[in-house]
């Protein structure tokens, strides 16, 4: 209240924390719920009391799974979310993510198989799962394995990766002959293996 205090008042003096000082016992008090706060245990946070209940509510964290305080120093932290450490177990398939692999998807933790199981996209070209730990290509819904056998030429089976494509009705080419079904010109590559013969000549 920062009324003064007589010699012969009594006070609580506070000497821990930001909340160092003396109080008058009526106006010791939580800054949540207004308890009185002398003879109970009592936390101190930016210049503010609190009893035990509301500073658990204001500062410590609610576990994802049970939605309950999480009160214990070790707890598990990913994409923003806060777990008990016993709680922390693959929404799928409830194995302990404790130390391995998982992946958070709409606030649920998953093990990277049963993410795999339920989340996987199909590869265009192969027609298999392409993992999470895959690489992955994808155009407008399509997807392929990033590696030259899946994400290639549809006629002359070019890797394409890295390189540009041209896509039409659901298939992808490496150029305008090859999407019309024509062999490709190997003109260009005789060519260049003249130009390399030349200079080993010279």
């Amino acid at each position: 209240c920062e009324e003064t205090l007589n010699g012969n008042d009594v006070c609580v003096k506070v000497d821990r924390g930001n909340c160092k000082g003396f109080w008058h016992p009526s106006c010791f008090v939580c800054s949540e719920c207004k308890e009185l706060l002398i003879d109970l245990i009592y936390f101190t946070k930016d210049g503010k009391l609190y009893c035990g209940r509301h500073h658990a509510e204001c500062f410590k964290p609610r576990c994802a799974s049970c939605d309950e305080i999480i009160f214990a120093d070790e707890c598990t932290e990913a994409e923003g979310m806060t777990w008990h450490i016993k709680h922390f177990y693959c929404s799928e398939c409830e194995q302990s993510l404790g130390g391995e692999k998982y992946i958070v998807s709409d606030g649920k933790p998953f093990c990277i198989h049963c993410f795999d199981a339920i989340f996987s996209e199909y590869c265009d070209t192969c027609g298999n799962p392409i993992g999470v730990e895959q690489g992955q290509m994808t155009y407008e819904g399509q997807h392929w394995h990033a590696v030259e056998r899946c994400f290639r030429c549809s006629t002359c089976h070019m890797p394409l990766l890295g390189q540009p494509f041209l896509p039409r009705q659901g298939l992808i080419y490496c150029s305008v002959r090859c999407c019309k079904g024509e062999k490709p010109s190997n003109q260009r590559s005789t060519i260049n293996i003249f130009i390399v013969l030349l200079g080993i000549v010279k």
